[in-house]
């Protein structure tokens, strides 16, 4: 198994045993990576076995040697329409990420058997077992309506009601913010490079790939968002987060009293992103990739991808900095 093993990764890296040469020491340490890719199940668990911190220590750094991420893909919310987007989410999000490095999967969900919401129209029974279109590292399916008092929903809503619907959006946001610190919890144990915040009810029509190749090549910490629909914040229907904007991003229900406190207006969730960001300093990029939502019927609403939409004319400067 030794020889195999070493004689593959020469194979694999295209390399020669040198003194010591830069360039094909690092060529040589691609193909150990490759190979211990393809002998994972076989010769890297033995080893873990019986070595678990070394063996986490040694894969972990090898990864970074080799410029290659650990990579998080987080779900949040309700799957409601994962069978019309899981192909778009495969195609565009866990290919080109797990060409980029180690990409783990988790998610929070809420169980949810039937939606009603007159805002957007829908009144359907939904598949509760949907989310098993997609494999995920953890996972973590809950109960509606037992975080409004954890975050205590009847304080949040005596500063207003954005939306004039009776409350209704406003619980739906608590609860997505909610599924979205659990999700981002799950996510730092498994020590990222990065963390792509994603709702499973999105269909997402381009690839990924640019903005992996970005955080990859220039070592980017802060935060990548869409540059549209801002609403006098942030688009906060998905994002891509470096070490440092992570927790700011994903835990910002944590903020929502602080926000609520200064603004002294009704909570919002594309300000309240903004706010969070902000009040840690994190760097901000924009992208133009593009993402609709589907409806739980299939329905795709229609989406205005423009950078005018509740943008001021300093915000639409961000645009020099699109990725």
């Amino acid at each position: 198994m030794a020889d195999r093993f070493r004689a593959a990764a020469r194979r694999e890296g295209r390399g020669r045993q040198t003194p010591f040469n830069g360039r094909m020491l690092r060529l040589n340490m691609r193909g150990i990576y490759r190979v211990l890719a393809r002998y994972k199940t076989q010769f890297w668990s033995h080893h873990k076995v019986h070595f678990p911190v070394i063996a986490d220590f040694f894969y972990d750094n090898l990864l970074r040697v080799i410029g290659k991420m650990k990579i998080v893909i987080s779900f949040f919310g309700i799957t409601r329409s994962l069978k019309h987007t899981v192909p778009s989410i495969k195609e565009n999000i866990l290919l080109p990420a797990r060409n980029h490095g180690e990409v783990s999967v988790v998610a929070h969900y809420f169980d949810l058997p039937y939606i009603k919401n007159v805002r957007t129209g829908e009144d359907f029974y939904l598949d509760t077992n949907e989310y098993s279109l997609l494999k995920y590292d953890k996972l973590v399916i809950e109960k509606p309506q037992e975080c409004l008092e954890k975050w205590q929903f009847d304080k949040i809503a005596s500063y207003g009601d954005a939306w004039n619907d009776s409350f209704s959006s406003l619980k739906n946001l608590i609860h997505q913010l909610h599924s979205l610190d659990t999700a981002t919890s799950m996510a730092t144990e498994f020590d990222p490079d990065l963390v792509i915040f994603c709702r499973p009810d999105l269909e997402y029509h381009d690839s990924f790939e640019k903005v992996l190749r970005y955080f990859s090549k220039k070592k980017f910490n802060g935060a990548v968002i869409p540059f549209w629909q801002w609403w006098g914040g942030y688009n906060d229907r998905f994002a891509f987060c470096g070490r440092d904007a992570i927790r700011d991003y994903g835990c910002r229900a944590r903020s929502m009293n602080s926000f609520l406190e200064r603004s002294t207006t009704p909570l919002h969730s594309e300000k309240l992103l903004r706010f969070s960001l902000n009040q840690s300093n994190v760097p901000v990029r924009v992208t133009d990739l593009r993402a609709s939502r589907i409806r739980a019927n299939g329905q795709r609403k229609e989406e205005t991808f423009s950078g005018k939409d509740g943008m001021s004319l300093r915000d639409t400067l961000y645009y020099l900095k699109r990725i």
